[in-house]
This record gives structure tokens, sequence and C-alpha cells, in this order.
């Protein structure tokens, strides 16, 4: 866009209410995913419409590139909705738990996004660009196995009426925690790699729901040692588990991992978010007695180590994680 339509005020007041409309709808999108679980082809039906009606308004306002990126969206929902819909896909609730990854990780890319043009309403390249990957990820991405596990679902008492739950705001960039794109790798599988006290360790990607910044909790009644307390993930109340209590780690946590398994959803603290990346299970190693005493606490919830760029990934367990608790 010319530097002189730039400086028009009508055209300017045209842009900052479409940024302002903008975000209303990418609080609906959000507030879609609190039903992914339950009803996938609703959520999605709602996303749609709000992205092309997102779409129109940006194509209208002049932010050509962001109207093309959320295009490339549209077509990402539809291709996902054709396959849920015709029963091409039966998605397992692992897979629902990392499509909703996906879509959480897009939303807040595209809130950003909107407050980046809120600053100087210049939609430069380079800014669509930058998050371009992320739908990427979910238009190449494609259902595949995973590991089977179970246990208690969480007991009743544990939940406290949503009001006093305090909200947890996403960390800062998502973009920094997806460097890979999602290509089919039979021979690997997604793991998302977190840090406590130098010490590397990889979560199955199909597991985790949401990384969060550190933030305060509702604490539960005396008497539950192994929950920190209870954080607010889009309305639904999310147990911390004590890893101190648990392994007996103590570090200075700064981000939330929530997790889901078999529909039960919990969340452990770690001092470091950093990636997702594949890891091929034919390079597991098997932890020696020696390594197993020097990660002491650690050791009884992994399954196996293995060596990237020369530095040891540690695989958590989390049924054995939960099993602690």
């Amino acid at each position: 866009m010319s530097e002189e339509f730039k400086k028009d005020p009508f055209l300017e007041d045209l842009q900052r209410q479409c940024l302002v409309d903008s975000k209303d709808h990418l609080d609906e999108f959000l507030a879609a995913l609190a039903y992914f679980q339950q009803d996938s082809m609703k959520s999605l039906s709602v996303i749609a419409n709000r992205v092309h009606t997102l779409k129109g308004n940006c194509q209208a306002a002049g932010f050509l590139h962001f109207a093309d990126l959320l295009h490339d969206f549209e077509t990402v929902i539809s291709n996902l909705e054709t396959n849920i819909h015709k029963g091409s896909w039966k998605l397992s609730s692992e897979e629902l738990n990392l499509v909703e990854f996906f879509l959480s990780d897009i939303q807040f890319n595209f809130v950003d996004y909107v407050n980046e043009l809120l600053k100087d309403l210049n939609d430069a390249p380079e800014k669509a660009l930058r998050r371009k990957s992320i739908v990427q990820n979910l238009g190449t991405w494609s259902p595949g196995g995973g590991a089977q596990v179970s246990f208690e679902q969480e007991s009743p008492s544990q939940i406290v009426p949503e009001k006093d739950i305090p909200q947890v705001e996403p960390v800062e960039s998502k973009l920094e925690l997806v460097k890979v794109p999602l290509i089919t790798r039979p021979e690997s599988q997604m793991y998302f790699l977190c840090g406590n006290r130098g010490q590397k360790f990889a979560v199955p990607i199909q597991y985790v729901v949401e990384i969060l910044q550190k933030q305060p909790m509702t604490g539960l009644p005396a008497g539950r040692k192994d929950i920190v307390g209870l954080v607010n993930l889009r309305g639904a109340a999310v147990p911390v588990l004590n890893l101190e209590f648990l392994i007996g780690e103590r570090a200075s946590a700064r981000y939330i991992v929530i997790c889901s398994i078999e529909g039960r959803r919990f969340a452990f603290e770690v001092e470091e978010a950093e990636q997702v990346m594949y890891l091929s299970e034919d390079n597991f190693q098997q932890i020696s007695q020696s390594t197993k005493n020097e990660i002491d606490g650690w050791d009884k919830v992994l399954t196996h180590l293995t060596i990237v760029e020369s530095k040891t990934i540690f695989v958590l367990n989390l049924n054995q994680l939960v099993a602690a608790a």
C-alpha cells in the first residue's frame, strides 16, 4: 500500500475498526476450542465462519497478506471438516489433543498478527511469512498411531467453581515452540521438549494440549500434597501435579504443560519450554543405573534416553507420572 493511502484518515479509521473487529472474531475462534473435544465438527464450523468473515474484512481494509494467510487456513479447515465428516479420519483422543494444540497455536499467532498491525497498519509480507509455517503444520498433518494408556478419572472433589480459578495466559510466542514442518515420518514420532534444572525431557506431543506461562493458581483443601493447585484452560479446571512431592524435583518453574490422556487433563510445571521435534525411536536407549543415580527422582517417570546434537534427552512417561500422584 502506498504512503499516500496509508496517510488517508478515512482508510486508517477503516483499518483500525477492522482490526478491533478481528479480535472479536478471534475471541470466538478461541471460545470454539472449548468444546472441540466434544463436538469437533461444530467447533470447526464456528472457526471456519469466523475466519471467513475475518478474511473478507481484511481484504476490504487492504490487509492483503493477512487475508491470503487466512485463505490458506480456510483451506486447511475445509479439509479437516471434509475428512472428519466423511469418516475418512477416525481421530483418537490423543489426535484430537494434537489438532487442538495446532488450532490454539494458530489462533494465538493470528491475535499476535492483529496486535502488530494495530501498531503501524502496515501489512508487510514478512508478517504473514513468519506465521505461514504454523498453518502448514496443520495442513500437512494426518492421523497416526499412538500409545494407549489409562488411569482413574480425577475425583470431582478436585474441581472448584470456575469463577475462583485464575485465567492463565499463553506463552509469549508459541511460534518458537514449533520449529519443524510436520512431515509424515513413519520411523519417527513428534515430541515436545522441555527442561528442569538443566535436564532435557521429551513428552509425546499427542498428549500435549497447551503450554502456559506460570501464573497464580487456585489452591486445594489441605491434604492434597500431590496437587499444586488448579488452572483454568478455556473454562475447565485442570489440576497441576506437584513434582516436588511426587518425585523430589524442585525447580523454578516458568511454564505449565497441559496434557490429556484418555480424556483426563492434568498439568505439570517446567523451567524451560523449548520446541516440538521428531525423535526416532530407533535411537532410544535404556537408562543405565549410573545415569539414574545422577537424575534421582526423575528416573521413576522416565522410559528411555536419546542423544540429539550431543545433548541427552530423557523421554517422559506421563502414565507413570500420573500413577505417582
